[in-house]
């Protein structure tokens, strides 16, 4: 039987990680906003190399192997170390597919236990957000959020609306919410723009999230 889709791909070659990860009971996804907003680096990279799943021992999971080759910051500055995230790109000898996401949705090997994501393809763009630790940057691990995520291009759909959040999340914070609602308006009035309505979407649910 043919495979008719990345996700049935995904599912045909993931691998169960040797760890797992479990969530306090009300525990709520960060938006993509709020991934922004608490990033202390936000970067459009490209995935260089990684291991391959088999490599992978029980002590090495949930460490930083997949490197990362930055193009651009798009919130903070580029640090002189590497840039790496946890997981891999191969299983059996066979790379793990690229697999852009919708903005609502997570990468599937997220959901796979390790409650982050696996499965990378080298030469894939991402989108990647951390957290810095005294001097080193380590990937954003909240559970389920998309903290690393494949995009179309470099002007992809993620990549236009995490540019838009760190835009916004720079400005005084009273300032904030009427920003975010004055840009997703403003992208709904953008009749020609085909990533505009999922983006304007993006920023009405997180206005949804705010504090009031």
């Amino acid at each position: 039987m043919k495979l008719r889709t990345p996700l049935l791909a995904l599912a045909a070659i993931g691998a169960t990680p040797a760890y797992a990860c479990s969530v306090v009971p009300g525990y709520r996804v960060p938006s993509n906003y709020e991934l922004v907003d608490k990033a202390d680096l936000v970067v459009l990279a490209r995935v260089a190399s990684g291991p391959a799943s088999e490599a992978l021992k029980d002590g090495n999971w949930g460490k930083p192997q997949v490197r990362l080759e930055p193009i651009r910051a798009i919130k903070g500055v580029l640090p002189a170390e590497p840039l790496a995230v946890s997981g891999y790109v191969s299983i059996d000898d066979r790379p793990t597919p690229r697999f852009p996401t919708p903005l609502h949705i997570v990468h599937p090997s997220a959901l796979m236990g390790a409650c982050i994501r696996q499965q990378y393809a080298v030469g894939a763009l991402v989108v990647a957000v951390f957290k810095r630790d005294g001097k080193q940057f380590h990937q954003e691990g909240s559970p389920f959020a998309r903290s690393v995520e494949d995009v179309e291009g470099v002007n992809g759909t993620w990549v236009r609306a995490a540019d838009s959040y760190a835009r916004i999340v720079a400005l005084p914070a009273k300032e904030r919410p009427a920003a975010l609602e004055a840009e997703a308006r403003r992208l709904l009035d953008s009749s020609d723009d085909t990533a505009a309505p999922a983006i304007a979407a993006d920023m009405f649910a997180a206005l949804e999230q705010l504090p009031d």
